[in-house]
């Protein structure tokens, strides 16, 4: 039976070690935090993306973000066993308002709409229809509305978001449920290949010790690239984003502001979510992980009600939140992506999500992932990976460039 080592225990890691654990293999998974989905994956708005709101990033990454948003239901359904019950889990669909100083004004995201979905229905019969388990023939109306309260332009999407943290709940239960092997407070330092794969680890208490396995999976995100093999790690785009959950909240319908460096409005069943960038924008880097400082500012941002409070009142400025809201929690994530630049300028390659795939070093597999979106898609062609490597007499004679 083959071992695999899982590191990273958000959405990609812990989807890869179902997925490797329902073929019969022997799964250990590894978290730092004392906790599996307890970073990035649980603090984000969960938006399971058409596409749109990379308009900027053309056709490539709009395909990636299609076949990430059609794969991502039954994916999800494989890897913890059963066919969820999605209208639970999903929002109302998204309307994108535009707002004044936008990077593209409504004509031109008009035409670039249309043209994801002339690549959609380029892709139909190969990815289906099935969209977090509702049939859609289209990603966005080509014409604008006026959106009310705001005034602003707004195009009605088929975009709707999962709430991270049920869907978080029901993966954890199946991997407390599986026989996988989780090691939480455990962080994977060095990875090692020669004729068989090696995590080298510290718990937090300061142990180390070494596992040994066949494969390994690094779904790590900030530290994913520290990880890899000097010669095959590179620098990355991180910013560091806030948002703002108002509990017992809904707004009355999930927004977009686009095109730039703006926010959502993210009501679910029992709370909502609200992000708005210029305020919760806390830290933009460059490099090949995030700086001391902003991993300090991540672990402090539950504490800052004031920003919270500013990102709340910024959003009813623009008239798309109500008056008298409180913060009730102050989430933070890192965002990664490629280049230096911001995605205030229509240069800046945070446009683009297009890369995808497995790189393979040896015995050590890294998915290529920037998403919620494509994390499933991303965790089934690591385990895809892992299988043709375990085939394989010489994991070495197929190792990608």
């Amino acid at each position: 039976m083959p071992h695999i080592v899982v590191v990273g225990g958000g959405m990609l890691g812990t989807i890869s070690a179902l997925l490797a654990a329902r073929r019969g293999w022997e799964v250990t998974l590894v978290e730092a935090e004392p906790s599996l989905w307890s970073r990035a994956s649980r603090a984000n708005e969960g938006k399971v993306h058409l596409g749109p709101v990379f308009a900027l990033g053309g056709l490539a990454t709009a395909e990636v973000m299609l076949r990430g948003a059609f794969s991502f239901a039954s994916t999800v359904d494989e890897a913890v066993g059963r066919r969820l019950n999605w209208a639970e889990l999903v929002t109302d669909c998204f309307n994108y308002l535009v707002m004044p100083d936008s990077l593209c004004p409504p004509k031109e995201l008009a035409q670039r709409y249309a043209e994801i979905q002339s690549r959609l229905d380029a892709l139909r019969a190969e990815i289906g229809h099935d969209y977090l388990g509702s049939d859609i023939e289209r990603v966005i109306a080509f014409t604008p509305h006026t959106h009310e309260p705001s005034g602003f332009p707004a195009f009605r999407s088929e975009e709707r978001a999962v709430d991270p943290v049920a869907l978080g709940g029901i993966i954890v239960r199946a991997i407390a449920s599986s026989s996988i092997r989780v090691l939480t407070d455990t962080t994977a330092t060095l990875l090692e290949s020669s004729e068989l794969a090696h995590v080298h680890v510290t718990s937090r208490d300061g142990a180390r010790s070494t596992l040994t396995a066949d494969l390994v999976v690094n779904a790590a995100w900030e530290q994913q690239q520290l990880l890899l093999p000097a010669e095959h790690a590179v620098t990355r785009n991180y910013r560091l984003k806030a948002a703002t959950i108002v509990n017992g909240y809904r707004a009355p319908r999930p927004l977009t502001l686009v095109q730039g460096p703006y926010g959502d409005v993210v009501p679910y069943a029992d709370r909502t979510f609200a992000s708005w960038y210029p305020v919760g924008r806390l830290s933009h880097e460059h490099g090949l992980l995030p700086s001391d400082a902003t991993m300090a500012r991540l672990r402090d941002v539950a504490a800052d009600t004031a920003l919270g409070r500013a990102q709340l009142a910024a959003l009813r400025r623009l008239h798309v939140l109500e008056a008298d809201l409180e913060p009730s929690e102050v989430i933070g994530g890192l965002i990664i992506g490629h280049g230096t630049a911001d995605i205030e300028t229509r240069a800046s390659e945070l446009h683009t999500r297009s890369e995808f795939g497995a790189h393979v070093d040896d015995r050590i597999i890294t998915p290529a992932n920037f998403k919620f979106t494509t994390a499933p898609l991303a965790a089934q062609d690591a385990v895809h990976t892992a299988v043709r490597l375990l085939a394989s007499p010489d994991p070495k004679a197929t190792a990608m460039p």
